[in-house]
């Protein structure tokens, strides 16, 4: 039985830390550890795709690689570019992330 996802996004980061684990970039068991404490703070203690998210950017962080005010800054630039899209429309970051028109 396959996962089912609400977005696409959901699957995009489930995707990708199955990779970075096939990788070698993360360890199963260090992944393992970052989820748990995600899934956690899960009203339900199940880790889904926000709890993954989370988790990622947590390992990010731990390794140096990213800061929790990158991460929230990012978050809001998607974010903004997602309210000023419209409908039906892909979503583009600005210049300000080196990803816009």
């Amino acid at each position: 039985m396959s996962p089912r996802y609400a977005e696409a996004w959901e699957a995009e980061v489930t995707a990708l830390v199955l990779a970075l684990v096939e990788a070698g970039v993360l360890e199963r068991g260090e992944w393992s550890e970052a989820l748990s404490r995600a899934a956690a703070t899960a009203p339900d203690g199940v880790a889904g795709p926000a709890q993954w998210l989370a988790a990622l950017e947590d390992l990010g962080v731990a390794r140096g690689l990213v800061t929790h005010d990158e991460v929230a800054a990012r978050a809001e630039a998607w974010r903004q570019a997602y309210l000023r899209t419209p409908h039906g429309k892909p979503v583009v970051l600005d210049d300000a992330f080196g990803t816009g028109p």
